[in-house]
């Protein structure tokens, strides 16, 4: 997904179900959370969030 400044923000989705929003946390990434997501999947449908930098994410400048 896009961020409002154009930022590019990684999000990975696993398995089905009721949305379950998962942040990684400062200095983690979604694929440090793969395991827990795994495990939900049958239950609900996860959103392992790559917060700015980290993972997939990309790092943007923020408007101020």
């Amino acid at each position: 997904m896009t961020s409002t400044d154009g930022t590019e923000i990684a999000v990975t989705l696993t398995g089905q179900g009721r949305p379950l929003a998962i942040s990684p946390g400062a200095l983690n990434a979604s694929q440090d959370w793969q395991l827990l997501a795994d495990l939900l999947a049958p239950h609900f449908t996860t959103y392992a969030i790559d917060r700015r930098g980290r993972g997939d994410a990309r790092d943007g400048q923020l408007r101020r």
